[in-house]
């Protein structure tokens, strides 16, 4: 064992060309991201400064003989171009964004770059078009619901206005490469001439011959082959795939093609196939994938990542692949430096990275520890732990959640992706040679796809199978490199023993985390930072109760793991606007939600938002765990008590004025009353005074985030709140909350605190006084 460790660390040992690799891929991500404040002057003098050192270093790693400082100097040689690769980018960015100012009505045409998305305010797509001095920009458009669906490929043609994102969302797209936003009131699409016309009507094709039908197996099926995503998204059981740590299997970054394909070489191995035919089965394979996902750019990066890792299990020699991996990396980041920020091609090379590094190391591994299991279960055990080693941190950070099932689940899908990617490629390939036959041909597929979607349901529904997390990327980058670094340096002696004491620990660890710590939390009322949404948690010992979800998945799921919130007696949802509820499908898979309480009007209305909503409520909870709220019931929660009083009357609107209206009390020495008023505004809270159904208050949410409407002079003196929480989004665009509001707070005493600057508000309410701690 000792000797292979030493071969092994020889084999992949620390690379001249991968120190540069990643050091130009670190200083390229962290320059572009930082510029995004950065005056030009300054991008262009640290762009230059960036060059200086990089020479310096060459001319340290030249003289030096130290083998460490070689490395170090190489490190530093790869950081310095990176930087200035990253400042020149965001220059040439910044200037395409001025360029755009004022914007003006044109004629554009469009190349769209992504399938087409729903979302809450219409269609939305990215393209790319020229700006007015000719240059290449990416701009995100969007469609109303009623408009033709447009696909990845095509090119259109509009009169339309680009204008530079707002301010709210401004550093977003600065990360995504994206210059500005353009409304599509109509347009005409326009033939492709060139090659890749046939590329994107090959893909059009496999698409309309398996069918718009958003039934879960089919709907997955379509995103492994063509990268087609919004049927996955329709069938609703993309939250699951989320919860159980399979995300990066169904992205068009082609994580799944890394780990299929390193799969289908044991197969090949295995089967003893001779190398020159094993090459031309892998090949095959991924140029096809890459055809049927109309040759996105995310595809080809991860088609070059697979080859990759084929090279590296024919190669007598892993450094061989690790050098071909960073030529790949450099190559990819000189002609897209935008791609040093893709989540994509972070998780495609993160996969192939660990692969190539690790999969020796566990294969011993599993024969010290589970020496009977057959070689080909091994492979597929080793590849599934290799794969994921360094790309769960980074999930978890990504997703806000952290997947506990994960190393089970991708053990699990290996054999299923094998087959679907495999065959269902190969299929998809006769079908469109023989049409008539294409429904013979893919159902088979589709059944095996449907069946994959029920196990990983259930897989879902195992208690705890996924925890919300609040990793930061950079710390969750750092614990991966931190954690191969030590597989690699330490290179810890297997055994049963040491594999069950792992195992205890991580249990009694995570048993302690999530039900004894909650235990001994105080009665607290939180504002969770959302942004411009509602997300509050009341809470008393180990029940707790979330009152609204915002709309921000991510912001939702690490705000509750802050304030460590694992597990919800109910989710009560005051109404169906989308910054109150579109997160409520986030939870499924990470929290235990016992209940989902929504207002009786969501039944009377019967519009979509209405039926989404009802929906979602029983997708996460089940049907007989959706309850509907009335005037005077109440719920309980430890000490707290919470009574709905308003509306009074069920109608069949469910607009702002319907908004549950929600009282808070704990009685003990003191009496501490708090008001949750969802969207309600002051003529509601008026009546509610009027009809002496509440008075003097501790706490008031504010409602429908301090709008101008939110509170008169009467209703807060009626009310007449010690202490005020708004929940409201940074430089939102309707002006939240309004000057009008918070001057008749502020004229009545009222301490504000509001989430777009203080982050997440805790109330800890005690017998004789309430205290405010912000997690800002």
């Amino acid at each position: 064992m000792d000797v292979f460790a030493d071969n092994w660390r020889k084999k992949v040992s620390p690379l001249p060309l991968l120190n540069v690799a990643l050091g130009f891929w670190t200083g390229t991500a962290a320059a572009y991201l930082s510029a995004f404040d950065i005056a030009v002057t300054y991008l262009r003098l640290l762009a230059l400064l960036g060059i200086v050192v990089s020479v310096v270093g060459l001319f340290l790693s030249w003289k030096s003989k130290h083998v460490l400082m070689q490395h170090a100097a190489l490190l530093l040689v790869g950081l310095a171009l990176g930087i200035s690769c990253g400042m020149f980018t965001a220059l040439s960015e910044k200037e395409k964004i001025e360029a755009l100012s004022p914007a003006q009505w044109a004629q554009y045409r469009f190349e769209i770059v992504e399938d087409m998305r729903d979302g809450a305010f219409g269609k939305s797509c990215l393209a790319q078009t020229l700006d007015a001095d000719g240059r290449r920009v990416q701009v995100k458009l969007t469609f109303s619901k009623d408009y033709p669906e447009v696909t990845f490929g095509d090119i259109i043609e509009a009169s339309s206005m680009i204008r530079p994102a707002e301010k709210s969302s401004a550093q977003f797209y600065w990360q995504q490469g994206i210059v500005g936003t353009a409304k599509i009131n109509s347009f005409e699409k326009l033939p492709r001439k060139d090659l890749f016309a046939y590329v994107t009507q090959f893909r059009k094709r496999a698409l309309e011959l398996m069918g718009r039908d958003a039934g879960q197996g089919k709907a997955l099926l379509v995103a492994i082959l063509t990268g087609e995503r919004s049927q996955l998204d329709a069938s609703g059981i993309y939250p699951e795939i989320r919860a159980v740590g399979l995300a990066h299997l169904v992205a068009v970054s082609g994580s799944h093609l890394v780990i299929v394909g390193a799969f289908l070489t044991s197969l090949l191995k295995a089967a003893k196939a001779r190398r020159s035919f094993a090459l031309v089965i892998q090949i095959t394979f991924i140029v096809a994938y890459l055809v049927f996902t109309g040759m996105q750019i995310s595809a080809i990066r991860a088609g070059c990542m697979s080859i990759i890792v084929l090279l590296s299990f024919f190669a007598k020699r892993r450094a061989s692949s690790l050098n071909a991996l960073a030529l790949c990396i450099i190559i990819i980041l000189s002609i897209s430096p935008l791609t040093s920020v893709s989540v994509s091609f972070l998780l495609s090379a993160a996969s192939t990275l660990s692969i190539i590094v690790l999969s020796p190391l566990f294969t011993e591994w599993c024969k010290a520890v589970v020496r009977a299991l057959p070689a080909l279960v091994r492979d597929a055990l080793v590849l599934t732990l290799a794969a994921n080693m360094v790309v769960m941190p980074l999930s978890a950070a990504i997703f806000s959640q952290a997947s506990l099932v994960s190393p089970l689940a991708n053990i699990i899908a290996v054999p299923f992706f094998a087959v679907l990617c495999t065959g269902g490629l190969l299929v998809l390939c006769l079908s469109i040679l023989a049409p008539p036959l294409a429904s013979f041909l893919l159902k088979p597929f589709f059944f095996i796809s449907e069946a994959f979607c029920e196990l990983v349901v259930l897989i879902a529904q195992i208690p705890y199978a996924a925890i919300p997390a609040n990793l930061g990327f950079l710390p969750a980058l750092v614990f991966s490199c931190i954690t191969l670094a030590v597989l690699w340096y330490v290179y810890p002696r297997p055994s049963k023993v040491s594999f069950l004491r792992v195992i205890a620990a991580s249990t009694i660890t995570f048993c302690c985390f999530v039900f004894v710590f909650p235990l001994f939390t105080a009665d607290e009322i939180v504002m969770i930072d959302v942004g411009q949404g509602d997300a509050f948690v009341v809470r008393s010992g180990a029940s707790a109760v979330l009152i609204d979800t915002g709309n921000r998945d991510k912001q939702l799921l690490a705000g509750l793991s802050r304030n460590g919130v694992f597990s919800l007696d109910a989710v009560i949802i005051t109404h169906p606007d989308d910054d109150h509820c579109a997160s409520l499908s986030a939870l499924r898979g990470v929290l235990p939600v016992k209940n989902v309480c929504l207002g009786k009007e969501v039944l009377e209305c019967g519009c979509a938002s209405c039926e989404n909503l009802l929906l979602e409520a029983r997708q996460l909870a089940g049907a007989e765990s959706v309850t509907f709220l009335g005037y005077e019931d109440s719920i309980t929660v430890g000490k707290f008590n919470l009574k709905v009083i308003f509306p009074q009357e069920v109608n069949s609107k469910c607009g702002n004025e319907s908004s549950i209206g929600l009282l808070v009390e704990r009685c003990a020495v003191t009496t501490w009353r708090a008001l949750f008023t969802g969207d309600l505004e002051a003529k509601e809270l008026n009546v509610l005074l009027e009809q002496g159904v509440v008075e003097d208050i501790d706490i008031l949410k504010v409602g429908h985030h301090g709008s101008k409407n939110a509170l008169d002079l009467a209703s807060a003196a009626g009310l007449n709140p010690e202490i005020a929480l708004i929940s409201v989004g940074a430089n939102n665009r309707y002006g939240h909350p309004s000057v009008d509001a918070l001057q008749i707070l502020e004229a009545n005493s009222c301490e504000i605190f509001r989430s777009d600057e203080a982050g997440d508000v805790v109330c800890k309410i005690g017998d004789r006084k309430i205290s405010v701690a912000t997690l800002g």
